[in-house]
């Protein structure tokens, strides 16, 4: 939500020209006989009565625009300071009825400025603000602006303070005279303070500035109020307030106003009026419009799916500068499959902000080779840099790299390391992953309550990984003593959620819990259903060995099922050929017995052909395993 002051500042006053001096004093009905004499006077040089006669002739009861500016004019010529700022102001503008003339305006504005009148001054920067018949130049602007503002004058302290806000080492000085412009009432000044606070998060001081503005009828400050309360920032979110202000922003043609309208009755699915707030706010320049109204024609929602569309907005959005518009592209690029060239490119060029997403998108293309030759390597680099930005869904996803060893050596502890700093900026996705570290102490020393106290957090989150480790938690009566029934809820809660340990967790405790929920037939059922997720989904578990051994063991012993030797025989088989890549203990006597039924069922001709050869090969294997019966085989062989 952050913006450069000066950004805003440019939207706030894109469309004001020059400021001319306030002349609506009450003045008295002249009687006739009195606006005779103020003529006469005023025909006869006097400054004064030249003036009380301009301000009679602009009230609209006598308004006649000739006169007017016939003595304003002649107390211009006569040297009188304020009607020279205003002949200045009134040919920059077009008042009166005369043609804008930018030479006659800076004549007339710098013979008042001359005569150090604040306005003149004020008005002189603004000439050079923005570009009005000089060539632009900010310099010069702000040198104008700070001699006005050094004066008292609350839109030159305004200006000064937006010019100083173009450089980055003067940003208090420039929050200095905006605050000191908005404390002498100056509207416009009230919205960007109220932005500085909500940079500094300090939302009560935000939302009073922003109420100030929009109680003045500021539709800045309208639309961020209308933020303040969409985000609850330091107040309750209220969405009917969110939206009251942000319709009497776009009452105006407020950009973000009509963005903010949209973005609500997106968030409310209300895709009709969304579409037609956003592509009001899209036309008036709002980047967010563009990129929710992308996310519309790419999701297809409220609109037929429509994936150039949405890229054609993003691309506006970028042309206008917008970075966060650029990773999103990057996003759809990996999402959709764009690997041309110039999805590639985009990609490339993005990583040159050094923006922690682009980094990890550009990261993704490199793992999976998307459009680029595959490089694990470079994929581990781009993502080490984007996690060490301190951006938690690389630090997540750099753990992985470690734990598998890709593109860089295994390393148990560095991944312990980065899921700790992604769980600990509450990076969600972490949680489950830290604590089946903890649980089962990889990287880390074993701690139980640790890893109870990151699975509770990932089960508030649907984590499956955190649903299965709190049901091995109960289920092993890790620092607790043991509840079967806590584990099962726990474990079908992930079985629930797609996930094949869950469905493994539930079989564990229908096989091996206590009678109160021990059913062989449901055990079974559930052990197939995870032996063909694990299988459909590729996903790599420990289960995946135990999950194969046992389905050996019920069709060995007829256990939720009919005896079948041949299955038996073709389950050993595959737990026999995994690998052991955490060296589980559990993992290792499962392969160890499934080798050595391998080799028993090959001896003896059992669910397959005698293989005397192969029955060798097997039983040395499940020796080496460490299967205490392999090992006797073995003695009795020699």
């Amino acid at each position: 939500m952050k913006k450069l002051l000066f950004t805003l500042l440019l939207l706030i006053t894109c469309t004001i020209t020059v400021h001319a001096q306030a002349e609506d004093l009450a003045l008295p009905n002249y009687s006739p006989k009195e606006l005779k004499k103020i003529t006469k006077k005023a025909n006869k040089g006097d400054v004064q009565s030249m003036k009380l006669l301009c301000q009679y002739y602009w009230r609209e009861e006598h308004r006649d625009s000739m006169l007017c500016l016939k003595y304003l004019q002649l107390a211009a010529d006569a040297g009188d300071m304020e009607a020279q700022n205003s002949m200045g102001s009134a040919y920059a503008s077009g008042s009166y009825g005369l043609t804008i003339d930018y030479d006659k305006a800076l004549y007339y504005t710098r013979k008042a400025a001359n005569q150090n009148y604040d306005f003149a001054i004020f008005n002189l920067g603004l000439f050079y603000f923005n570009g009005d018949g000089v060539e632009q130049d900010f310099e010069k602007a702000s040198a104008y602006f700070k001699q006005a503002a050094m004066k008292g004058l609350a839109p030159a302290q305004f200006y000064y303070g937006a010019c100083l806000s173009i450089d980055s080492t003067a940003t208090d000085q420039a929050n200095f005279w905006i605050q000191k412009s908005a404390d002498q009432g100056y509207i416009p000044a009230f919205a960007v303070v109220a932005e500085h606070y909500l940079n500094q998060e300090d939302f009560a001081q935000a939302m009073k500035y922003a109420q100030m503005a929009a109680d003045e009828g500021d539709a800045v400050g309208m639309s961020m109020l209308a933020t303040i309360y969409y985000l609850g920032l330091g107040t309750e979110k209220d969405l009917e307030q969110a939206r009251y202000w942000a319709q009497q922003a776009a009452d105006q043609e407020n950009n973000a106003g009509y963005t903010m309208l949209g973005q609500i009755y997106y968030d409310e699915e209300n895709y009709l009026f969304a579409k037609a707030y956003l592509e009001k706010g899209a036309l008036l320049g709002n980047n967010r419009a563009r990129e929710v109204l992308a996310e519309m024609y790419h999701e297809g929602k409220g609109v037929e799916k429509d994936e150039e569309k949405a890229r054609a907005f993003l691309t506006d959005a970028i042309a206008d500068g917008d970075e966060a518009a650029k990773l999103l592209l990057s996003l759809y690029n990996l999402s959709d499959n764009h690997n041309d060239l110039d999805a590639v490119a985009h990609d490339e060029q993005s990583i040159d902000s050094n923006d922690p997403i682009a980094l990890l998108i550009l990261s993704a293309r490199y793992k999976e080779g998307m459009g680029v030759e595959q490089d694990l390597k470079k994929a581990f680099q781009l993502c080490k840099r984007s996690a060490d930005m301190g951006y938690a869904p690389a630090q997540y996803d750099l753990a992985s790299y470690y734990r598998l060893g890709q593109g860089t050596a295994k390393d148990d502890r560095e991944a312990f390391n980065y899921l700790l700093k992604s769980a600990k900026q509450d990076c969600d996705i972490a949680y489950g992953s830290l604590s089946n570290c903890y649980y089962f102490g990889k990287g880390t020393a074993v701690n139980y309550p640790e890893a109870r106290y990151w699975a509770e957090k990932g089960v508030e989150k649907d984590d499956t990984i955190a649903c299965y480790i709190m049901g091995l938690y109960y289920y092993q009566g890790a620092a607790t003593s043991r509840n079967y029934e806590k584990a099962l809820s726990y474990f079908q809660k992930g079985a629930n959620l797609g996930s094949s340990d869950g469905l493994y967790g539930c079989f564990i405790c229908h096989h091996f819990g206590d009678d109160a929920i021990r059913n062989n037939v449901l055990a079974f059922k559930e052990l197939k259903q995870a032996v063909e997720l694990y299988q459909k989904s590729g996903i790599e578990s420990t289960n995946i060995t135990l999950a194969y051994y046992n389905m050996g063991i019920c069709y060995q012993n007829g256990v939720g099922t009919a005896k079948d030797s041949k299955k038996a025989f073709y389950w050993f088989s595959q737990a026999a050929k995994q690998q052991n890549n955490d060296n589980d203990p559990a993992v290792k006597k499962a392969i160890g017995s499934a080798q050595y039924n391998v080799s028993y069922y090959y001896y003896n001709g059992i669910g397959t052909a005698v293989n005397k050869a192969k029955a060798k090969y097997w039983i040395k294997e499940s020796a080496a395993n460490d299967c205490n019966e392999a090992k006797e085989a073995l003695k009795r062989m020699k």
